[in-house]
């Protein structure tokens, strides 16, 4: 169960993104095949849009998640707080292949 990963420039990955009305048992699915196409493709984080699906939800590694004590699910998210410390990390994106680049993120 997995899909396939939209790359660039593909519209959907720059467009604004639907909220989830409802949390029902299609949304469950489309994230257990996120998932799958995450860790098939050695993510560490993917967006709904990156598999061509026009809705607010992303998801990280669950070791990650496990680590950083917080959900590997989002759905509809919101930043309610940033800290004022930054962390420069080198991150690449599932959807931009071979393309690596130091972003600055808030710790």
């Amino acid at each position: 169960m997995k899909s396939e990963i939209i790359t660039e420039p593909a519209p959907i990955l720059r467009k604004k993104l639907v909220p989830v009305a409802v949390v029902d048992t299609a949304v469950q699915e489309l994230i257990a095949i996120m998932r799958a196409t995450m860790v098939l493709a050695k993510g560490v984080g993917l967006a709904a849009n990156q598999i061509g699906v026009d809705l607010q939800i992303f998801i990280i590694d669950k070791e990650l998640a496990k680590e950083s004590k917080v959900p590997d699910a989002y759905i509809n998210p919101e930043i309610s707080e940033i800290s004022l410390e930054m962390d420069l990390m080198e991150e690449g994106c599932l959807s931009i292949p071979g393309y690596w680049h130091y972003i600055p993120r808030a710790k």
